[in-house]
């Protein structure tokens, strides 16, 4: 019997983690293709926008951050964790931010803003609801002060909120993603019951509810002869 404030380790050792067999995985590839995306929209930056001058520097700095973001997930494959997602993810947003509330003009606040539905879809995808909702939140909300800070016309104020209402819908998608990648990779497809990876990480849910609580937690094993005569 496994004690309530113990950790399933041996399951989780014993339980095969398929994609360690290759270097990358979703996480880490879409995060390197994420940032080689944002990378590629300063480069365009660079080579046709005429006022570039302006924020020279400030571009060369999310310039290299983003291409530094597109690097280390390759570099690192499986083992990219997921925090330092979440930090070019809120640095992203701080840019958009500030290509909206001090970059001059209406054409850099639009490309930046361009980028908003990508932020959105990345955190909705690999990140749960709680943590993406208020990482989503709050990133609307420096919008909207950065908005308020340049005096931005009603009509390129409008565009702000077309990107907003874009960036739900691939946030949503993303979330449906998350939940259904989760869902397949914790439930058997035949019978709908959870399979290994599903049975450890419920367990170990339960196993720390138990020690916060400390309520009894009890596991039942049930075996079926010839179960496959039930088919």
């Amino acid at each position: 019997m496994t004690r309530a404030d113990e950790p399933l380790s041996r399951v989780r050792r014993a339980a095969p983690v398929v994609e360690s067999a290759t270097r990358q995985y979703a996480y880490s590839r879409v995060s390197a293709f994420g940032g080689l995306t944002v990378a590629g929209t300063f480069i365009v930056d660079f080579t046709f926008i005429g006022h570039v001058g302006d924020v020279f520097w400030v571009l060369v700095v999310f310039a290299g951050i983003s291409i530094a973001a597109s690097m280390i997930p390759v570099l690192m494959g499986v083992a990219y964790p997921r925090w330092a997602g979440l930090v070019f993810a809120t640095i992203l947003i701080l840019g958009i931010a500030y290509f909206v509330a001090v970059a001059g003009g209406e054409l850099p606040a639009i490309n930046a803003l361009m980028e908003l539905p990508l932020f959105a879809l990345y955190i909705g995808w690999f990140y749960r609801p709680a943590v993406s909702r208020s990482l989503l939140l709050g990133g609307f909300a420096l919008l909207g002060v950065a908005v308020w800070w340049s005096g931005l016309h009603l009509s390129a104020a409008s565009t702000v909120l077309y990107a907003v209402l874009i960036s739900l819908f691939c946030y949503e998608t993303g979330v449906f993603l998350q939940r259904e990648t989760s869902r397949r990779a914790t439930t058997d497809p035949l019978t709908g019951a959870l399979n290994r990876f599903g049975i450890v990480d419920r367990g170990n849910t339960e196993l720390r509810r138990a020690a916060r609580t400390g309520e009894a937690l009890s596991v039942a094993v049930v075996h079926f002869d010839n179960f496959k005569r039930l088919h």
